[in-house]
């Protein structure tokens, strides 16, 4: 009876690991790729996964990838912008932080895969986002997310007066906009200097139309 119980606990950890092991790859893979270049034979080849134990998981490879994001969302980018984005922190660090935590990211992931990947949600809502319906949504909602953190931000410094009173949905649309841009410049060079901090904050000033003084704060 231990015998089988201590089985079934293995086999579960296995089962567990193999499933990561998708997740993780699938993401690693489509950040140096794309979604439309990655197969599952490749997935499956880099994960040492055998390709039944593929479809054991997941019905495809859209419903991997939806996964895979909901997996890095939880486990990675959720607590790391949490933790920029507390309240305990003043507003205009956190919109700087935020920006820095963006090129920390890439530096770490261009070490990783070789390749300097920008945004992943909006990277993969391009390329799919007139093909696929559900992949769209999931980028589509990741990013939102994302934005939402920014507006908490931008409306709490409206409100403590760090920044000029503003239409805040507007503002955060904005910032949003440069974020995303200068994300997708970074990929489209494979150079890390456009999300570098010395050039993005006095751009991010200017559009909180702030004093270039308090760069140095």
């Amino acid at each position: 009876m231990i015998y089988l119980e201590r089985k079934n606990e293995m086999n579960q950890l296995s089962t567990t690991d193999t499933k990561q092991r998708l997740l993780e790859t699938a993401m690693d893979l489509i950040l140096a790729e794309s979604y439309g270049a990655v197969s599952v034979d490749a997935i499956c080849e880099k994960a040492k996964v055998k390709k039944g134990s593929f479809y054991y998981f997941f019905p495809s490879k859209a419903d991997l990838v939806v996964a895979a994001f909901e997996n890095h969302w939880e486990t990675k980018s959720r607590p790391e912008l949490d933790r920029i984005f507390s309240d305990q922190i003043s507003p205009l660090k956190r919109l700087s932080d935020f920006f820095e935590y963006a090129y920390n990211l890439q530096k770490r992931t261009s070490e990783r895969v070789g390749k300097a990947c920008g945004c992943p949600y909006s990277s993969v809502g391009m390329e799919q986002g007139t093909l696929d319906q559900k992949l769209r949504q999931c980028m589509e909602h990741f990013l939102e997310l994302h934005r939402k953190y920014l507006e908490s931000a931008i409306r709490d410094a409206v409100r403590v007066k760090e920044i000029p009173d503003c239409d805040v949905e507007q503002k955060t649309d904005e910032i949003f906009a440069y974020y995303l841009g200068v994300m997708m410049l970074s990929k489209i060079a494979n150079s890390l200097e456009p999300v570098m901090l010395k050039k993005v904050k006095p751009a991010l000033f200017q559009l909180l139309e702030i004093h270039t003084s308090k760069l140095e704060e």
